[in-house]
């Protein structure tokens, strides 16, 4: 009979592993005849290559709960370069396990306990591969990771950070800092998203007894591979995530469990300010409860003044309250890498921009694009301060550029409307307001395109496009007055 994993795995892998450590840690369900280690030949692909002993060897690693419908895309996309695979089951009912199985997985049974690095730790303990890849149920190897995958192996690092693309059913995101990328169809399973974001993680990495995952959620090996002072270096092999492409009912009743997670770590563990981080994050991005994000954020820096996220979603959501001068102390930093200098020029624009210091918001407009060099949203930013200052023409064309290149980004068209009237172009500005109104409909934004059509003044157009509004809305009050004193006005 099986039984399930026993005890507390919060630092079962970092101890020396021994058969007897083993079996305290799992029950496990292996091929006697290969012990569990020829995923590759056991699944019996024609594509796979044989593994050298020169070659350091790698296992998969995977923790899953009634993933049936994806635990065999995820492991397949490791088939060329596993020997081993270990699923680590929290309880499945819909056939997981059997898929697994029949795939050459080795599974261990562990019953969930709202605790997913232990979890995770219980889906590394039985690999006797030489490196570890940690995969979610609902991911994917890239389609270059078979080239690319066994020549980090013979690195003399500890682990590699993968870029994690997280797809998106949305055509524009903003997870946190990280700026939603239109989907270039690299995988066919992304084929229904509009956009996808990355994170960084290490999810490969040797195996050892002193690499481990901690945390109660947001598990990672960085933590103790630092501990150890060993090496992470950035690798350039991505790993696909579909999970927020899951039906939106699922995923907000998975947010609302993480959150809870979270919760429970930051009383557990009081003191570390990624807890603190990471629950700061959830409030604002997926909650957009910002009093509680900026309690939760306030509390990391209080614990490590020089946590880079915290100050950047800090500074964020002060500017998302109109409070520039709040923002700003939180920006004095020197930033780590590109991305949190990309970020930090970016929200420095918006606060200088907000405080109607124009030229310091030209400055750090310039070097935000410095860094990155193809940004419309950053391009329509620097237009439109460049139109403020006075050059109309070179703004004008940067924010037409703009706009040509994010055709349905209604805020970069609200640049350009508002470029066009402080030039006082206002036939253009009037029809950049209505294709703001196609953009983002509502009684407003006909109300607002119909009063610059009559400043022109042009009463036909004006009167069209409230006409047009109230077919949308035809209970809008204020669109029903304003045709009327329009008709009044015009004699139409």
């Amino acid at each position: 009979m099986d039984s399930p994993v026993k005890g507390n795995l919060r630092g079962t892998y970092a101890r020396p592993r021994t058969t007897s450590t083993m079996s305290d840690v799992a029950t496990l369900e292996r091929d006697e005849s290969t012990n569990g280690r020829t995923f590759a030949a056991k699944t019996g692909s024609a594509a796979t290559e044989p593994i050298h002993t020169a070659m350091p060897t790698l296992g998969l690693s995977i923790i899953v709960k009634n993933e049936a419908e994806t635990i065999a895309q995820c492991i397949e996309s490791a088939r060329q370069i596993a020997s081993e695979v270990v699923v680590a089951d929290t309880g499945s009912t819909d056939g997981t396990v059997e898929i697994a199985k029949s795939l050459g997985a080795t599974v261990v049974f562990f019953p969930w306990n709202d605790h997913f690095a232990e979890a995770r730790n219980a889906a590394l303990a039985p690999i006797t591969t030489d490196w570890v890849l940690s995969l979610d149920a609902d991911e994917e190897l890239d389609r270059d990771a078979a080239s690319v995958i066994p020549r980090l192996m013979r690195k003399e690092v500890a682990g590699w950070v993968l870029p994690v693309r997280n797809y998106t059913p949305a055509s524009e995101i903003r997870a946190g800092n990280a700026v939603g990328q239109p989907n270039d169809f690299r995988h066919r399973r992304a084929s229904c998203a509009g956009s996808y974001f990355v994170y960084q993680k290490c999810r490969l990495f040797r195996r050892q007894p002193n690499i481990y995952f901690t945390g109660r959620v947001h598990e990672q090996v960085e933590i103790t591979i630092r501990e150890a002072k060993l090496q992470l270096r950035p690798a350039d092999c991505c790993i696909h995530n579909f999970g927020l492409l899951s039906p939106r009912i699922a995923m907000g009743q998975k947010l609302i469990y993480y959150r809870d997670l979270l919760r429970l770590r930051v009383q557990e563990e009081p003191n570390d300010f990624r807890g603190w981080t990471y629950l700061g994050r959830m409030e604002y991005d997926s909650f957009n409860d910002r009093g509680e994000a900026l309690r939760n954020f306030h509390r990391a820096l209080e614990l490590n003044p020089r946590c880079v996220e915290a100050l950047l979603f800090t500074a964020m959501i002060y500017l998302d309250l109109g409070r520039a001068q709040d923002a700003l102390p939180f920006l004095d930093f020197n930033p780590p890498d590109d991305a949190s200098a990309l970020q930090k020029q970016k929200l420095l624009g918006d606060a200088f921009s907000q405080s109607s210091r124009l030229q310091d918001a030209q400055t750090a407009y310039r070097q935000a694009l410095h860094l990155r060099v193809r940004d419309p949203e950053l391009e329509s930013k620097l237009g439109l301060i460049e139109v403020r200052l006075g050059s109309t023409d070179v703004g004008i064309r940067r924010l037409e550029a703009a706009a040509r290149t994010s055709p349905t980004k209604a805020d970069i068209h609200d640049r350009l409307m508002k470029a066009y009237i402080v030039a006082s172009m206002l036939p253009k500005a009037g029809s950049a307001a209505e294709t703001l109104a196609t953009l983002a409909p509502h009684p407003g934004a006909f109300l607002r395109a119909a009063s610059i059509w009559a400043q022109v003044p042009n009463w036909q157009e004006s009167a069209r496009l409230l006409r047009q509004g109230l077919d949308l809305f035809p209970n809008a009050m204020e669109l029903q007055g304003a045709y009327s004193e329009i008709l009044a006005k015009s004699g139409l």
